[in-house]
Formats: C-alpha cells, sequence, structure tokens
C-alpha cells in the first residue's frame, strides 16, 4: 500500500472520530434521544465508508454529513410550557410589529428553522425543544416581546440586545 493511501485512509479515521465527538457531545448537551439514535446510524455509515477505496468520495461524503449535521444542530426548536417556572425564556405576544423584540415565524418543518434569527418551529415534546418558553399575559412580566410575521423574510430581531435570550 502506497503512503498517499495510508495517509489517507489515517486522516479520515482521524476526521471521522473528531466529527463523532462532536456530534456525541452535542446530542448529550440537548439531551434528544432521537439525536443519539440517528447519530449512532450515521456513525454506522461513515465507519463503513471510511473502508471504501475511493478516496475522493470518502471526502465528499464526509463533508456531506458534516454540512447535514451542521445544519440541523443550529435549528431553533421551541416547546411551550404551562407554567412559568419552566420556562427559559417569558415572551408577551405584542398587537403591532413596531412594539417588538423579535419577528417571529412560525415554520412548518424542522428543517427550515434558523438558530436565532426568529424562524421558530414549535416541538410537540419538551425533551426536543432548544428553548423552553411561557407565553406571559402581561407585557411587564416577560423577558422578550414577540410578534408573528406572515412572512419568513420578515423574521428578524428589532431589538439586537435581547439576542443572548435565545442562546
Amino acid at each position: 500500500m502506497s503512503f498517499e493511501r495510508c495517509f489517507a485512509r489515517y486522516f479520515v479515521r482521524c476526521v471521522t472520530r473528531y466529527f463523532v465527538r462532536c456530534v456525541t457531545r452535542f446530542c448529550e448537551r440537548s439531551r434528544e434521544a432521537s439525536c443519539v439514535a440517528s447519530f449512532a446510524e450515521s456513525c454506522e455509515a461513515l465507519f463503513i465508508f471510511v473502508e471504501t477505496k475511493n478516496t475522493v468520495m470518502k471526502s465528499i461524503v464526509l463533508l456531506f454529513a458534516l454540512c447535514v449535521f451542521g445544519l440541523s444542530a443550529s435549528a431553533q426548536k421551541i416547546y411551550s410550557v404551562d407554567a412559568e417556572y419552566k420556562a427559559q425564556v417569558k415572551v408577551y405576544v405584542v398587537d403591532a410589529e413596531y412594539k417588538a423584540d423579535l419577528l417571529v415565524y412560525k415554520e412548518d418543518a424542522e428543517y427550515k428553522a434558523g438558530s436565532n434569527d426568529g424562524r421558530w418551529y414549535f416541538v410537540d415534546a419538551e425533551y426536543k425543544a432548544t428553548k423552553k418558553i411561557y407565553f406571559e399575559d402581561a407585557e411587564y412580566k416577560a423577558d422578550l416581546k414577540i410578534y408573528f410575521v406572515d412572512a419568513e423574510y420578515k423574521a428578524g430581531w428589532k431589538n439586537a440586545s435581547k439576542k443572548q435570550l435565545l442562546y
């Protein structure tokens, strides 16, 4: 076996192991059971492709996998809790766009949700969420004032000083 082939195989294995560690840490932090399961399946596929002969194909597949996991890790998944003490952020829905700190667009699919740009996907279970919110009935009780917009391009921060609330 040539030096180049050995080096390529070693490099791909090292990158794959690093990728596995990064995604494992993300899954542990998010405590998302589905993430761990899908990650285990992806790792199995990655280790199978490491044994293939075509170095270019391995590189393409690895870059694709990194991009897919990178995009899914940043989704702003929201769960609406039923009690104030369970929430990470308390929000109030204002009646006009100019009063809001954040303009929110409700996405219909999880993969479309943004990282922290006002595009939210509401999940059906608490463990799937990246943020848990509580809808307040009074403006003065809320940490964040939001307004729901009807178009994705309108979503975004009006008051950037409150952006850290959703990180």
